[in-house]
C-alpha cells in the first residue's frame, strides 16, 4: 500500500467519530425528534393513527395485517412498540429515524467519505424527514432498512443484505423490484444462498396467506384487488408530481448535490456507486409511475411522504459528491449539468405549497438553497470547511422551513364527537342518572373515521359488539339502540365502498334519528350520531 493511500486513510480515519460519540448524537436526535412531537401535536395525514389501531388490533385480528394495503411487514414489525400506547410508539419511530442517520453515517464512513459528519445535518434535520419522522408510516422503516442493507452489502455481508432486502419487499409490495434487481445482482456475482434469501419474507407472506386464505397466490390476487379497489379514490397528480416537488421532499440543496454527484463521478472519471444509486433513481420513478395520468394502477394521491424511502440514499450521494470535488479542478465545469437544474428549479419549484402541490403564491427559498449550494460547491473549500458550511446552511434551511403541525378544526370536531360518546356511556353506567338513555355500551357502532377510535379511547376490540363500516349492507342490519357515526370526510366514499351513502340517507330515512351532530368552524367539516329507532 502506498505513502499517499495510507496518509489518506488516516485522515479519513480520524475525520470521524467514535462509535461512543456517534450514539450520542443517535440519542441526541431521537430526543430531538420526541421533543418536536410534542409541540406538532396534529397530524400530517389521519393514516398515522390508523396505522396504531391496526398494530393494537392484531393481537385480537392478526389477519386484519394481511395484505397489500396493510402493509403486513411494517405493521409486524411495530405490533409490540404498540402495546405501549401512541407516545411511545412515536419515541419508538423517533429511534427509528434517529438511526437511519446512524447507518448512513455508517455506509458513508466505509465508502471513505471525508464528509460523513454533514449526514446528521444534511439528512437528520432535512425539513419533511424531520417534521414526520415521528409518525407513524411504513416509510420511515423502510428508509431505515434500505440504508441498513447497503450498508451490509458494502461490509459483504450479503446474507445479511438479502434478508433485510426481502424484509422491504414484505413491508411494501411495490419494491419488490428493488429486491428483484438484488437477487440478480448476487446470481451475477454468484452469491447463490443469499439470493435465494431476497424470496425468505415474501414466500413467508405467501405461506401466512395461503394458510389463511387458501390462496397461495393470495399476494398477487390481493394486490390486484387493491389496485382495482382504489381507481379514482386518490386522482394521480401525474408524472411530473415528484419532480414537482422534490425540493420540498428533500431541499433544494440535496438536489442540487445529486446532480452535482453525477457530474463530478463523470468529471472524474470515477466509479458510480450503482448499488446506491440504481435504488435511489429506481424508487423515485416508480413513484411517478404510480401518479401518472397515462396509467391507471399503484396508490397515486401523490403524497410527499412516499419518497422519504430513498431520503437517505439521496443524501448520502450529495455527500458523496463533495468528495469527488477534491480532485476537480476546473469546478466551473459541473455548471453544465447544474445550471440547467437551478433554471427548473427557478421556474417550477419557487412557490408555496401544501405538501400535496404547489399554490400560484411565490416563494423563493427553494431557489436561493439551491444558489448557496452551488456556491458553496465552486468555492475552493477544504473538506472541513465543507463540513461547517454545509452544517450552517442545513441549519438554515431548516429553521426557515420546519413548522408544527397543529390539530385542525376536522380533528377537534371528531374529539368532541368522542368526549361526547364516552360521556353518555358513563351517565348509562351512573346510578344517579336521570337523562333519558339514548344508547349502551351493547349498542353496535358503525363509523369509519379512525380519530373517533383514536379520541374514545377504543379499538374495534374494545367494543362489546364489534363496529361496522358505513356501507349500506353493514346499516341496514342494525338493530334498535344501535348508532351510525356519519362524518363528511370518510362517511360517504363511493370509490372506496361503493354501497357508502350519503349523509340524507340517514337523515331522512324514518328508521334512524339524528341525536347529536358537531360541525366545524370553517364549515369544511361534520360528524353526525344516527340512532337506530327500529329493528325493521
Amino acid at each position: 500500500m502506498s505513502k499517499k493511500i495510507i496518509e489518506s486513510k488516516h485522515q479519513i480515519e480520524s475525520s470521524s467519530m467514535n462509535n461512543y460519540n456517534l450514539l450520542l448524537i443517535t440519542f441526541g436526535l431521537t430526543l430531538v425528534y420526541f421533543g418536536f412531537s410534542r409541540f406538532s401535536d396534529g397530524f400530517y395525514m389521519h393514516d398515522e393513527v390508523a396505522n396504531f389501531l391496526s398494530m393494537q388490533n392484531f393481537w385480537n385480528e392478526p389477519s386484519s395485517i394481511l395484505g397489500a394495503n396493510a402493509k403486513t411487514g411494517y405493521k409486524l414489525f411495530y405490533i409490540l412498540p404498540a402495546l405501549g400506547g401512541y407516545s411511545f410508539l412515536q419515541f419508538f419511530n423517533s429511534i427509528i429515524a434517529a438511526f437511519t442517520v446512524y447507518f448512513s453515517y455508517k455506509t458513508l464512513v466505509k465508502l471513505n467519505s471525508k464528509h460523513s459528519l454533514l449526514i446528521v445535518f444534511l439528512l437528520g434535520i432535512q425539513p419533511l424527514w424531520f417534521m414526520l419522522s415521528f409518525r407513524n408510516y411504513a416509510e420511515m422503516l423502510v428508509a431505515f432498512l434500505m440504508v441498513l442493507a447497503v450498508y451490509q452489502h458494502l461490509n459483504k455481508k450479503y446474507v445479511f443484505a438479502a434478508l433485510i432486502i426481502s424484509y422491504v419487499a414484505f413491508t411494501r409490495t411495490e419494491l419488490h423490484v428493488v429486491s428483484g434487481l438484488y437477487f440478480l445482482w448476487l446470481i451475477f456475482n454468484k452469491k447463490w444462498i443469499p439470493a435465494l434469501l431476497t424470496g425468505t419474507f415474501s414466500l413467508a407472506n405467501a405461506l401466512i396467506g395461503f394458510i389463511m386464505t387458501g390462496d397461495i397466490l393470495h399476494i398477487v390476487h390481493d394486490t390486484q384487488q387493491f389496485s382495482e379497489s382504489i381507481k379514482g379514490a386518490y386522482p394521480h397528480q401525474g408524472f411530473d408530481h415528484y419532480f414537482l416537488m422534490s425540493s420540498v421532499i428533500f431541499g433544494s440543496g440535496v438536489i442540487i448535490l445529486f446532480f452535482n454527484y453525477i457530474g463530478a463521478t463523470l468529471l472524474n472519471k470515477s466509479k458510480i456507486n450503482w448499488i446506491i444509486l440504481v435504488p435511489t433513481v429506481l424508487i423515485f420513478l416508480l413513484n411517478c409511475l404510480f401518479n401518472a395520468l397515462f396509467v391507471d394502477f399503484g396508490p397515486g394521491g401523490g403524497s410527499l411522504r412516499y419518497l422519504l424511502t430513498m431520503a437517505p440514499l439521496i443524501t448520502i450521494l450529495g455527500i458523496l459528491s463533495l468528495d469527488e470535488l477534491i480532485a476537480i479542478q476546473k469546478k466551473y465545469l459541473l455548471l453544465i449539468l447544474i445550471l440547467p437544474v437551478i433554471v427548473l428549479i427557478g421556474i417550477y419549484q419557487t412557490y408555496e405549497h401544501n405538501f400535496i402541490k404547489f399554490s400560484e403564491i411565490r416563494s423563493w427559498s427553494s431557489l436561493i438553497f439551491a444558489l448557496i449550494t452551488t456556491i458553496l460547491i465552486l468555492l475552493p473549500l477544504k473538506p472541513k470547511h465543507y463540513i461547517v458550511a454545509f452544517s450552517f446552511y442545513a441549519l438554515a434551511v431548516s429553521l426557515s422551513i420546519v413548522d408544527t403541525r397543529k390539530i385542525q378544526p376536522e380533528e377537534e370536531i371528531v374529539k368532541k364527537a368522542a368526549k361526547w360518546y364516552n360521556d353518555q356511556l358513563r351517565m348509562v353506567n351512573n346510578p344517579q342518572n336521570t337523562n333519558p338513555v339514548l344508547f349502551t355500551e351493547d349498542s353496535r357502532v358503525a363509523v369509519e373515521h379512525s380519530l373517533f377510535y383514536f379520541y374514545s379511547g377504543k379499538n374495534r376490540k374494545d367494543f362489546k359488539n364489534k363496529p361496522v363500516g358505513l356501507i349500506k349492507e353493514e346499516t341496514d342490519l342494525l338493530k334498535k339502540g344501535d348508532l351510525v357515526i356519519w362524518d363528511s370526510h370518510y362517511g360517504y366514499r363511493p370509490e372506496l365502498r361503493k354501497t357508502s351513502q350519503k349523509f340524507e340517507y340517514y337523515d331522512s330515512n324514518p328508521k334512524f334519528q339524528k341525536i347529536q351532530y358537531y360541525q366545524s368552524n370553517d364549515k369544511r367539516f361534520m360528524i353526525v350520531f344516527f340512532l337506530k329507532t327500529t329493528d325493521n
